[in-house]
């Protein structure tokens, strides 16, 4: 084998290699967002339901009144 086909061949392997670490990460950045949309979405109501419920603990101990604020 000639030494340029030898030079050919690595740099051949080496865009190849850099390619598929491109797609790979593309596909991880990808897949992360999914599982973080799914993490927010799910908490979102719980996230919600622990502010009702501590406003209605401030307002209980009288530390949050205002007859024209409404939560929700």
């Amino acid at each position: 084998m000639q030494r340029s086909a030898k030079i050919v061949a690595g740099l051949t392997a080496v865009i190849i290699l850099v390619c598929a670490a491109g797609i790979i990460s593309l596909w991880y950045a990808w897949h992360t967002r999914g599982v973080l949309d799914r993490a927010i979405s799910n908490n979102v109501g719980e996230m919600m339901a622990a502010a009702e419920l501590e406003i209605a603990l401030l307002r209980q101990k009288g530390l949050l009144f205002s007859p024209y604020y409404t939560f929700g």
